[in-house]
Parts: structure tokens; C-alpha cells; sequence
């Protein structure tokens, strides 16, 4: 893991150079801060609650890198094999002007997030048609942390953590359009696509992870997952439509890697 630079930050007095929403998160399907209270688990106590705000500074300051397992190979009508891979995303912080912020230092006055993605697309084009393999390990576009409430957001009582808003709210809206997009905080994606439907073949595998799901879809399975030490809500499909034979595809978020310092 790299070494950053230490460096001192104000803030906004809550550990983060911005101010946070307040969430109620009693009346959605799953969730979990990033100190383990969860839909299940509802009872917060101090050490729980002080566990998602160290990890919520992990993530924000410290973050580096996103590993994986992203692989994706298949055959089309005339025997061609074709196959995409990724295992590793670095963060950056970039603002509107294309700077990076990359370095923890250097996210002082930037109150943004990390937005970044490693692609592999490889395409081929035979008698039988054309098909393209499609791997990526992605972090979450414009993910936000936010205060989680166990009921209404106006009673202090309620407040059990810190949490990541997930960015489309629900999975399924983005498998739909395509599954091109992030759809939770973290994401890997891994897909087989027959463009010229020769063979009918088309698979996919996504994990991601996140917070919260406002509404479950019966295509995705659902579980609670601690990568790196921070529980999160993760999300897997696994499909596969078309005939033999059928395309290999594998897409397992393994774990998150942090700055150090010295």
C-alpha cells in the first residue's frame, strides 16, 4: 500500500469538508451502517456508531484502491474466443476542471468523492457476427455519506452511524438500461454480449456493494458482506441467457486498500 503525506484538516467539525444528509433508513428493504448496525441488528451502541464514522474517514481520506476478481471469456457461433479482464482500480479525486486530487492532502478543499473506473472491452467481429466481452471494476460515481436515522431524522435519539447513499437507490434500474453504469458504491462487472444475437448468448456477473437498497429486486440476491474490515450491503446477479456454450464470467469485489502513513 502507498504512504501519503500526513496533513491536518479542519473540516466542518464532523471529520468531513462538507456537510452531511440525514437519511431515514427504517423504511427501506436492507441497509447497514459502516459500523455494522444493519436492518437486522438495529440496536446501535457508542463503540458502533464511532466504528462507522473511523470508517466512513478510511474510505473519504484515505481510500486507494479497489481489488478484485473481474474476468469474463467467451465463444461465438464460429469458434472464436474472446475474454476481458481487470483486477485493480486506483481512486482519484477529479473536479470539474479535470484536477486530481488523488492524494489525501489533496482532498481538503475539494469536497467531492472518488470517481473512477478500469475498463476492458474487447470486441470481434467473425463470419457468425460480432460479440464483445465488457469487464470493469468501478467506484461508485458521486457516491455521498450520510447520516443514518432509524426513524425520523429531526430526533437525535434515532441516529445510529454513518453510512454511503447508494447512487441509483435501486440496482435494477441500471441493470435494465444496459448495466453499463455503477449502481451501487463499488462495482464489478463482467459480461458476454452476442451483438448480432448469432448464438443468443448473453451472461453477465456483477458484485457491488454499498449501504442500503431502498426496494430489493427478486434478480438480485441481496447479503451482508465485511470487505477490508467494513461492513457494507452487497448485491450479486448472475445470468446467463442464450445456448451452449455458455460464457465464463466471474465479478467479486475482494477488498479495499488504504493509504498508510508514515
Amino acid at each position: 500500500m502507498p504512504t501519503a503525506t500526513s496533513f491536518t484538516a479542519l473540516g466542518r467539525g464532523n471529520g468531513f469538508p462538507l456537510c452531511l444528509e440525514k437519511i431515514d433508513v427504517s423504511g427501506f428493504d436492507r441497509w447497514t451502517t459502516l459500523g455494522g448496525v444493519s436492518k437486522e441488528s438495529p440496536s446501535p451502541t457508542d463503540a458502533k456508531i464511532s466504528t462507522s464514522l473511523v470508517n466512513a474517514m478510511k474510505l473519504y481520506w484515505n481510500l486507494y484502491s479497489v481489488k478484485g476478481t473481474c474476468s469474463v471469456s467467451g465463444t461465438d457461433a464460429s469458434g472464436n474466443t474472446i475474454g476481458s479482464l481487470v483486477g485493480e482500480v486506483v481512486a482519484n479525486f477529479t473536479d470539474t476542471d479535470d484536477v486530481n486530487h488523488s492524494n489525501p492532502n489533496e482532498r481538503i478543499c475539494y469536497p467531492g468523492v472518488p470517481s473512477t473506473e478500469d475498463t476492458n472491452l474487447s470486441s470481434n467481429l467473425s463470419s457468425g457476427g460480432a460479440f464483445r466481452t465488457f469487464a470493469q471494476l468501478s467506484i461508485g460515481i458521486e457516491f455521498e455519506f450520510m447520516r443514518f436515522y432509524n426513524g425520523a431524522i429531526t430526533d437525535e435519539n434515532n441516529f445510529i452511524g454513518y453510512g454511503l447513499e447508494s447512487f441509483y437507490g435501486d440496482p435494477v434500474f441500471t441493470v435494465a438500461s444496459g448495466g453499463n453504469n455503477n449502481f451501487m458504491n463499488f462495482t464489478a462487472i463482467a459480461r458476454f454480449v452476442d451483438r448480432d444475437d448469432t448464438i443468443g448468448n448473453s451472461a453477465g456477473a456483477y458484485d457491488c456493494i454499498g449501504s442500503m437498497v431502498m426496494s430489493e429486486s427478486p434478480n438480485i440476491t441481496y447479503s451482508y458482506a465485511t470487505i477490508s474490515g467494513i461492513p457494507f450491503v452487497r448485491a450479486t446477479i448472475d445470468y446467463f441467457d442464450g445456448s451452449s456454450p455458455e460464457p465464463t464470467r466471474v465479478a467479486t469485489i475482494d477488498s479495499i486498500d488504504f493509504y498508510t502513513y508514515s
